[in-house]
């Protein structure tokens, strides 16, 4: 399938990125110190206004072109991106003055210097976004990695060269001139439909689509915040400082699921729609990253449970005490995964209205039980627990609503959740199980020693599985 061929290089280049991100992000505070990190940490805020003010017009350019592709209307799909591009353009102008000429007003030199930066930063990002997602939309995904590598290398080096002798000025250079080199990238790559006027009925049409998928993005954030949201409350801001690790992971785990996994089926499965205008023909997209993450996955996060505390304790000793959280945090890597395969098959169904709905439902659950853990002691671990449940149910409400859908049974669809969460459960016991048993080891080669088993005890379970959905294979052909 074209779509593995494409995560044969989009996956990877996110994951370089992700990477050369962090090394940044870690030596440019060494660099500048917690004064002038706060400082554009506090002008940086002004980015929220511009992610809100695009108003869903870019995602639904997401949903919309790549289905009017699959339908042959080209032109239309052309004229679609065009109605966008001229939005973001002026909306980044709009930012950019705006932005630029607030910054006099403020009495703090180091945040008036950031905001001046962020001011030609969030006006660019709005063409640069729009830049970045017509090849998407198109699935030319060899150019999203080409453009992911260059701006990470080029934001990365530039960063740690410049905050080294220009201190703010260097990483406000550094930020503006990775979105000018990859924004000229792109714009150079291909063919850009754009205009500068205002088509507000198809303004109108990609509000009307996007907004309600924003909604549940953001519904899913919020999702997922509420054990901070929790400890922060109860706890105190100490205690959500020791649960930096595990917000860290599934930071982590976010990025490379929005950029590696749902951004690369979400273009393929909208154009399938289109072309064929049945559910039951798309599911095969989400269903077989699913499948895989199902019987890989599990293993490999079980293993790193063992690891993480060796880890901890070697680079951050100051949050030793966040392991026990961050052992848990780490199987929830598996549900966002899952999550982020299916969520754009909502949008083909004409199911998100219905997602809503339900993910009101579930945030106030996941609150209640936050608050209740909380009160009731169980202290950051407590919240782990109570995250790892939610994102485990949640997944599981999608995945029944996505089958029910295409018309299966309850038994059918209860038979596929227990097939998805069956090697999940198991590694869970292999944990327990591999975690009480007595080895005579030295420390350092303990924790490497117990993943080494089970990996070991699993190897049944993963060729079951092989045998019968054959998932590694498929992705081996493909390639």
């Amino acid at each position: 399938m074209q779509v593995i061929k494409d995560a044969k290089h989009f996956s990877s280049s996110i994951l370089v990125g992700v990477i050369v991100a962090s090394v940044r992000s870690i030596v440019v505070l060494r660099l500048l110190g917690p004064a002038l990190i706060g400082a554009w940490k506090t002008a940086l805020l002004v980015d929220t206004a511009g992610e809100c003010a695009r108003a869903g017009v870019l995602r639904g350019m997401s949903i919309c072109v790549p289905v009017l592709a699959g339908q042959g209307n080209q032109k239309e799909a052309d004229r679609t991106s065009a109605a966008a591009a001229a939005f973001l353009f002026w909306l980044g102008l709009f930012f950019f003055v705006g932005i630029f000429v607030a910054s006099f007003f403020v009495p703090d030199p180091n945040i008036r210097i950031s905001l001046r930066f962020l001011a030609f930063a969030v006006g660019l990002s709005e063409v640069y976004f729009y830049l970045r997602e017509v090849p998407a939309t198109r699935r030319q995904f060899v150019m999203r990695s080409k453009e992911e590598l260059i701006r990470s290398v080029i934001d990365c080096a530039a960063a740690i060269a410049l905050c080294k002798f220009l201190g703010l000025y260097g990483l406000g250079i550094a930020t503006c001139g990775s979105l000018v080199a990859t924004a000229v990238f792109l714009w150079r790559s291909q063919k850009v439909p754009f205009q500068l006027r205002i088509d507000r009925s198809r303004l109108s049409g990609l509000m009307r689509q996007g907004i309600p998928f924003a909604i549940t993005e953001a519904s899913y954030e919020l999702l997922r915040r509420t054990d901070v949201l929790a400890i922060a409350l109860f706890a105190g801001p100490i205690a959500v400082g020791y649960y930096g690790v595990s917000i860290l992971i599934m930071d982590f785990a976010m990025v490379l699921s929005k950029k590696g996994v749902s951004q690369l089926v979400s273009p393929h499965l909208l154009k399938e729609f289109g072309r064929t205008g049945s559910l039951a023909d798309v599911t095969i997209f989400y269903e077989i990253p699913v499948r895989l993450f199902c019987y890989v996955l599990p293993p490999l996060l079980g293993a790193g449970t063992f690891l993480i505390d060796g880890f901890v304790r070697a680079l951050l000793p100051q949050y030793i005490a966040g392991i026990g959280a961050a052992q848990l945090t780490l199987w929830s890597i598996f549900f966002v995964a899952l999550h982020f395969s299916i969520n754009s098959f909502f949008a083909a169904a004409n199911m998100i209205p219905k997602i809503i709905r339900l993910s009101a439902v579930a945030i106030a659950i996941s609150a209640a039980g936050q608050f209740a853990v909380m009160r009731a002691g169980f202290g950051i671990e407590g919240a782990a627990w109570c995250a790892l449940a939610t994102s485990a149910s949640w997944a599981c409400v999608e995945l029944v609503v996505a089958r029910m859908a295409c018309g299966n049974s309850a038994g059918e669809t209860a038979g596929f959740v227990a097939s998805i969460y069956l090697p999940f459960a198991v590694c869970v016991a292999l944990r327990a199980l591999v975690g009480a048993v007595p080895l005579i080891t030295a420390p350092p080669t303990e924790p490497v020693l117990r993943a080494g088993l089970l990996l070991l005890f699993y190897v049944p379970v993963f060729i079951g599985y092989e045998m019968k959905f054959s998932m590694l294979r498929t992705v081996r052909q493909s390639l």
